[in-house]
Order: C-alpha cells, then sequence, then structure tokens
C-alpha cells in the first residue's frame, strides 16, 4: 500500500485468480487420477483374463501356476485402483 491507502496492485484481482487457478489445477488432478484408475482397472482385467485362460487351459503344473500368479497380479492392480493397497508410501 502506498501513503494514501490504495493498494499497489490489483490485490482484488489476484484471490480470483488464485481461485481460477486452484479450480483448473484440480480440475486437471481430477482427471489424470480418472484416467489413472481406468488403466490400472484395463491392466487388471487384461491379467485376470490372461490368468483365468492360464488356468482353464493350463497343461501342466507350471503353466497353472503361471495363471495363478497373473490372476493375483490382477487382483493387485484393482486393489491399487480402488485404494485398498496404496501405490506408494505418502
Amino acid at each position: 500500500m502506498t501513503d494514501g491507502g490504495t493498494p499497489t496492485s490489483d490485490s482484488a484481482a489476484d484471490p480470483q485468480r488464485d481461485t481460477a487457478a486452484d479450480v483448473r489445477e484440480g480440475t486437471r488432478d481430477a482427471l489424470y487420477d480418472t484416467i489413472g484408475t481406468v488403466a490400472l482397472l484395463g491392466f487388471s482385467l487384461l491379467f485376470l483374463a490372461a490368468g483365468t485362460s492360464g488356468i482353464v487351459t493350463a497343461d501342466s503344473t507350471t503353466s497353472g501356476a503361471l495363471g495363478v500368479v497373473l490372476g493375483l497380479v490382477g487382483i493387485v492392480l484393482a486393489a491399487i485402483a480402488f485404494d485398498v493397497v496404496p501405490l506408494s508410501r505418502e
């Protein structure tokens, strides 16, 4: 502020600009989270399908075990997508 009591910058416009920037940033973060969740669920379904197919068509113990492992990876990916298992420590 100057001596006359008038602000030196547009302080009235700054909170509005900050709010708009916060809304844009929040929307962008929400979209990235949504895309990431959908991608994780897609990979989860892919691994579950491959694991189920591996278990059903297994002609040896090794291929059956591989099917079980792929199915478990799919379940873990789904758990990560729904935040049951945290992806990283915060």
